[in-house]
């Protein structure tokens, strides 16, 4: 049978690898996966397992041989320093045995670890082999013999010694995981790389954790007493790459070790010694069985010892404890006083309680638990910090049908740091609001908001001074019914209720029985009958807002609407609670008539008025409403003024709607007849948008206009402009300056002639010199000629051109500018052909390197034969790595002179923009100086034309005064 491994060995099942990996040995307690179902318990399973006849068998290099060794090797330091100091045959809870010639055992010794039961020495025959097994005793877990689950951990080492030491490696804590009669053996591989070619390297490896054995093909039976398996080898593939070798996969018996081993295995230089090779070793590389051995029981948890709380604040505290021996996992409950329990589970040894009540005792309790079994409870308890607040007391100053109910609030240390969230836990601030107010007692915290609260009222953070409440809380009588109510101050900030910890304090008022019957005679009565003032306000084609005079208490109002002649639909009630004046109705429908009934409590809801009923018709709509053009007539970094032409059905003035583009709320100007607004509190830099409706005697009616702008930036923190200018400045500057400015001057900087001339300058020429010919005049002209030619002349003392020339290349302006022409540059050619040739790569070799690594040679006799200094290889390398040659570095350098053959330069420059051809396109005309001989830098470019333009003001003047002496 054939069966690929995979480099990373798949999880299996229902996630017994990660239950398994999860466990955690804390204690010398093992915590078992909890991804298994287990019901016995070991705790002294025996691990013995031979690996295969090669571990035990004569190595090819005379006089050395394989074994194995108890514990971890140390670092001898190379291929040749191991000795008897460095061999053990039992450390910890592993040993190493072998059989003598009757069968029995007995500890493996350095004098007979490479001998046979009979005493002879081991050779590399098939069937020579000492016999030598590892042992690991004190395995724990759990198993379940009718699923065949189960999870031991060993803990104990092992060596691989080959060569007698000249390579050597370890196997740390192996770990049985099983589900379903198939697994693997997991454990951490740690040792040294060698290599056969090179015996002078040693180097520690680092620890990998791998697979010491596979059970996919292979079937584990648990019983309650122990198994054994023989771990897949025959008919396994795996990779060799990096090894030298290839798996021989004809040969009989072919197969390998998992593939974690083998890829270790590269790095040790025993990789072919893991797999078949074809060679004459490949019948004792097979593996042996493995027996493992225990007596199972049924699990007995005891509680959890050690319990105590650490850390503890005021919302949370940690827990630990000590480990229990079998436990999977562990329920921890908290509760305060007589309240339910809350129930957590973890794995580890310890957990924090989060969510606490500040100031409170509670109780706590932890238990073990495997599979279904559990252990007793481990009590104890833990009480909270007591939380720092603001401290509010309250006095009742009135309480009487006159003066209605008032209470006096003074309070202290209202700062950010005493502050609690609100109760969308938005964290305290200079601008939290402190809310107060008077609520009946029966609210719940999270119904106390600000328009629940009867005279209720706020206090920004920031304006008590000294952290210092100071305030009044007035409810007129009317708006009372005979009840007991609570004074409640809370963190009100965005809105928030008094729920979720904002609650700063809460007291029910202690009124004596003659307040109360001073306050409560009469009270409820007398007050309004109806909702007073109901109107309608900006009726539009879907929209109306219904408004109403406000009320000196909080009351409650519902309203419901239809269309007139229809039923009332609940879907459209809306019950409107505190001291709001309005309510918007929207999804109506364009020029219909409708009818709101409107009813008022003062009690909460507990009666009613009797209802009142309003009419209004929605507004038609008016395709020919001509919808108002707004433009922005000015913006600073605050405001925006708009203005806009008159629309002919706006006969009751306008309405403007503005706000931040990609905002979520938008404020409004109502009803003015002019058609200008300023937009007023706006934030700098900031996109706005404005919309402009009219408003006609039927409410607003037509599309709207809308404009968007964006506010200035706030003084003092200038930004950069959004576009560079695009024009040169109208005026020259009158000497020329230092450093050459990015755009021309529009107008010329020298006065040309009244009258053009034929005649030409004594030497004209086509390329600007490097150093001026003439001195140029003291002082150019500040005026430019009042019609300057749009053509230029022959001559160069005619003027220069309007415009800068625009392509690199082209003749330059007869007489240049002071400054000069933005299109000279320095930078390479864009041309493909300047860009470096590729460096060649470095030969290749004429066929395949030997890998490092390599292993000792297999030998076809029984003896081994005579062989080169240090180790034979195993299976030799057919090719022979060439050294590479090096390939010529080639000239990266480019001429630029447009030369299709492009020859390289023999100055070695590096490829950089180098014409040496005396062209026009602002290169240097020198060939072969590597690109060093003109300035590289912007301000070496600038004293550069500075130069050349002074030269051809100074030849200008020169031919002007030769004209007006001639």
């Amino acid at each position: 049978m054939t069966r690929t491994v995979p480099r990373t060995h798949a999880r299996w099942r229902t996630g017994v690898a990660i239950g398994a990996a999860s466990a955690l040995a804390v204690g010398g307690a093992l915590i078992a996966s909890p991804g298994i179902a287990q019901n016995l318990q070991v705790d002294d399973a025996l691990f013995d397992w031979q690996v295969n006849a090669e571990s035990g068998g004569a190595a090819p290099l005379p006089g050395t041989c394989h074994f194995l060794a108890a514990g971890e090797v140390g670092d001898t330091g190379g291929t040749s320093g191991f000795d008897e100091s460095y061999y053990a045959a039992e450390s910890g809870n592993t040993t190493i045995v072998k059989p003598d010639s009757a069968g029995v055992d007995h500890v493996a010794t350095w004098d007979d670890k490479c001998l046979d039961p009979n005493g002879n020495p081991t050779r590399t025959a098939a069937d020579s082999t000492s016999g030598n097994r590892v042992q690991i005793t004190g395995g724990t877990g759990t198993v379940d013999p009718d699923t065949d689950t189960g999870y031991i951990q060993w803990d104990g080492s092992w060596s691989f010694v080959y060569y007698s030491g000249m390579t050597y490696w370890t196997v740390n804590d192996p770990r049985l995981e099983v589900e379903d009669g198939h697994g693997r053996i997991v454990g951490t591989f740690t040792g040294y790389g060698a290599s056969m070619e090179d015996l002078g390297k040693w180097e520690s490896l680092p620890a990998v954790e791998g697979t010491v054995a596979d059970f996919a093909d292979a079937t584990v039976d648990l019983t309650e007493d122990g198994f054994t398996v023989t771990p897949d080898y025959l008919g396994v593939e795996t990779e060799t790459g990096g090894s030298g070798f290839d798996q021989n996969r004809t040969v009989a018996d072919w197969g390998s070790f998992p593939q974690d081993w083998v890829d270790y295995n590269i790095r040790t230089g025993q990789s072919a010694y893991w797999f078949s090779s074809g060679g004459m070793f490949d019948p004792k590389k097979p593996t042996k069985p493995i027996d493992v051995t225990y007596t199972a029981h049924e699990i007995e948890l005891a509680a959890p010892t050690g319990l105590a709380s650490s850390d503890v604040t005021q919302t949370t505290a940690s827990l630990a404890w000590d480990a229990v021996d079998s436990a999977e996992s562990y329920e921890v409950e908290h509760r305060a006083g007589a309240g339910e329990w809350v129930a957590s589970t973890t794995e580890e040894t310890s957990a924090v309680l989060t969510d606490l009540i500040a100031d409170t005792e509670y109780q706590i309790r932890v238990r073990a638990v495997a599979g279904e079994a559990t252990s007793p409870w481990a009590t104890g308890t833990v009480a909270t910090e007591a939380e720092l607040r603001p401290t509010v007391a309250h006095t009742v100053t009135a309480a009487s049908a006159e003066d209605g109910l008032q209470v006096l609030l003074e309070g202290s240390d209202f700062t950010v740091d005493r502050l609690p969230p609100n109760s969308a836990g938005v964290a305290p601030n200079q601008m939290s609001s402190i809310g107060y107010g008077i609520v009946p007692s029966s609210t719940p915290d999270q119904a106390v908001t600000n328009s629940t609260a009867m005279g209720y009222g706020a206090s920004l953070l920031r304006f008590l001074t000294g952290g210092a409440l100071d305030a009044t809380v007035s409810v007129p009588a009317a708006g009372l019914v005979p009840d007991d109510y609570d004074i409640v101050v809370w963190n009100a900030t965005q809105g928030g209720s008094a729920a979720n910890g904002a609650l700063l304090h809460r007291e029910t008022l202690a009124l004596t029985d003659e307040q109360r019957e001073d306050l409560f005679d009469g009270a409820g009565q007398g007050g309004p009958e109806e909702i007073a003032g109901l109107t309608t306000s900006d009726v539009g084609d879907t929209f109306a807002t219904l408004m109403w005079d406000r009320l000196d208490t909080t009351a409650t109002r519902e309203f419901t609407w239809r269309e007139v002649g229809g039923e009332f639909d609940p879907a459209r009630k809306r019950t409107i609670s505190g001291w709001g004046t309005s309510m918007q109705l929207t999804g109506l429908s364009p020029d219909t008539e409708y009818e709101v009934e409107a009813r008022l409590s003062l009690d909460g809801a507990a009666t009613w008025t009797q209802p009142q009923r309003l009419t209004f018709r929605t507004v038609g709509t008016l395709p020919s409403a001509e919808a108002p053009a707004p433009v922005v007539e000015s913006v600073t970094a605050d405001s925006a003024t708009l203005s806009w032409e008159a629309v002919e059905h706006a006969e009751n003035g306008y309405q403007i709607r503005y706000g931040e583009i990609g905002g979520s709320s938008a404020r409004t100007l109502n009803r003015f007849d002019d058609v200008t607004r300023t937009l007023t509190g706006l934030t700098p830099a900031t996109e706005y948008y404005g919309e402009v409706y009219g408003i006609s005697d039927r409410g607003i009616e037509g599309a709207r206009g809308r404009v968007e702008f964006t506010t200035a930036e706030a003084p003092g923190e200038p930004g950069p402009t959004e576009d560079p200018t695009e024009e040169p400045t109208e005026d020259p500057t009158e000497e020329p300056t230092e450093e050459p400015t990015e755009q021309p001057t529009e107008e010329p900087t020298e006065e040309p002639t009244e009258e053009p001339t034929d005649e030409p300058t004594e030497e004209p020429t086509d390329e600007p010199t490097e150093e001026p010919t003439e001195e140029p005049t003291e002082q150019p002209t500040e005026q430019p000629t009042e019609d300057p030619t749009d053509e230029p002349s022959d001559d160069p003392s005619a003027g220069p051109s309007e415009q800068p020339t625009e392509e690199p290349g082209e003749q330059p302006t007869e007489n240049p500018s002071d400054e000069p022409s933005p299109d000279a540059t320095d930078e390479p050619s864009a041309d493909p052909s300047h860009e470096p040739s590729e460096e060649p790569g470095e030969a290749p070799s004429d066929g395949p390197s030997q890998e490092p690594g390599g292993h000792p040679s297999e030998q076809p006799s029984d003896e081994p034969t005579d062989g080169p200094p240090g180790v034979p290889t195993e299976e030799p390398s057919e090719h022979p790595a060439d050294d590479p040659a090096e390939g010529p570095r080639g000239d990266s350098s480019d001429d630029s002179s447009g030369d299709p053959t492009d020859e390289p330069s023999d100055d070695g420059d590096s490829g950089r923009e180098d014409s040496g051809d005396g062209s026009t396109d602002g290169t240097d005309d020198g060939s072969h100086d590597g690109g060093g001989s003109l300035p590289r830098t912007g301000s070496d470019l600038g004293v550069l034309f500075v130069g050349i333009g002074a030269a051809v003001l100074g030849a200008a003047a020169l031919t002007a005064a030769r004209r007006r002496r001639g």
